[in-house]
């Protein structure tokens, strides 16, 4: 019992840690570098948690609302 719980905490820390810091690191090299004296640089911002009163409306909604804030 003791070796399997060794394992299912190894396993859960490398899948943490590979999906918190490894890929981004991994993925950054897909990006082409671009250089450029006269290119514009936009960043696009989205929330997809978006709350509302009419969409929000389970117990605890008050919570979730002010917390969003």
């Amino acid at each position: 019992i003791k070796n399997k719980l060794i394992i299912v905490a190894l396993i859960l820390g490398i899948t943490i840690l590979y999906n918190e810091f490894i890929v981004y690191e991994i993925q950054r090299f897909n990006w082409s570098g671009k250089e450029c004296s006269e290119c514009v640089k936009v960043l696009l911002v989205a929330d997809p948690q978006i709350l509302g009163e009419k969409n929000e409306n389970y117990a605890g909604s008050w919570f979730a609302r002010w917390d969003s804030d």
